[in-house]
């Protein structure tokens, strides 16, 4: 690790679910090297006008950022990487453009069959299971022999990912393919409409963690009182722990407990 850099390296230059990633420093160590070989590596995969093409390992979308001259407005660059901070990453720097990242491995790729023209990996190659990732590249890339409706191949990737962000981005590319217009536009859009409903699910979050918190204290406040009792007057607590009757009702406050914090947290969760 660079000394100074905040990145944890780990395999494949991500870092465990959880800790922190810096993007800047990924970018300057490991993203500046694609600018390099991906012309080529892009004529070499046979990206061509029109593709849709499947970045794996996409980081902080420099390979896919030289993929979509190539692909055109009327194509379409697809990212995926372990990091869920790569992918925030790569979503804002690509905004407006005929790109979207996901999360996913490469080694279970979250696509339906005959999704993708091309795929391309840039660095990431020697940290997969080699035998594991061509088997999901060919599975992708079967379109072509299968003859597979398009439609039915995106619809299929968006159950698969099972994502409410994600599916808005195929209803847009499915609606572009049928009455035409600009497909960055409809990333742009979707991609404004993703950021509010974020926006809307943090701010509703915010609102509610007051009515979290008396949640938590109503259903801790029984149990602590229950153990100081104990450990000041175990005598006093006895009948309740040793005789039939007591626990009897240490069950049913249990159970009573347990249906009012179903209702508690119904009362304050909310899905955006």
């Amino acid at each position: 690790m660079q000394e100074g850099s905040s990145v944890q390296w780990a395999a494949g230059f991500h870092v465990a679910d959880g800790r922190h990633v810096d993007e800047s420093v990924y970018d300057r160590y490991i993203g500046r090297w694609s600018r390099l070989f991906v012309p080529a590596l892009c004529e070499a995969v046979g990206v061509d006008a029109d593709h849709k093409v499947l970045d794996v390992a996409t980081g902080t979308g420099e390979a896919a950022h030289a993929m979509l001259p190539i692909v055109g407005p009327s194509g379409v660059v697809i990212g995926v990487d372990i990091s869920t901070a790569m992918v925030a990453t790569a979503n804002s720097r690509l905004a407006g453009l005929p790109y979207f990242a996901v999360a996913g491995s490469a080694e279970v790729l979250p696509f339906a069959a005959g999704s993708f023209d091309a795929v391309c990996v840039a660095q990431a190659l020697p940290w997969f299971d080699h035998d594991r990732f061509y088997a999901e590249v060919k599975r992708v890339l079967m379109n072509a022999s299968l003859g597979r409706p398009m439609d039915d191949a995106l619809a299929e990737m968006a159950d698969r990912v099972g994502s409410a962000n994600f599916e808005f981005a195929i209803t847009a590319v499915t609606i572009q393919r049928q009455v035409g217009g600009s497909l960055a536009s409809l990333f742009d859009m979707v991609a404004d409409t993703v950021r509010q409903r974020q926006q809307f699910a943090r701010k509703i979050r915010a609102l509610t963690a007051m009515g979290r918190m008396s949640a938590y204290t109503l259903i801790a406040v029984p149990f602590f009182i229950a153990g100081a009792v104990t450990v000041l007057n175990r005598s006093y607590m006895r009948p309740l722990y040793f005789t039939t009757p007591g626990r009897f009702l240490c069950a049913l406050g249990l159970v009573m407990m347990g249906l009012g914090s179903l209702v508690l947290k119904k009362i304050v969760s909310f899905r955006g």
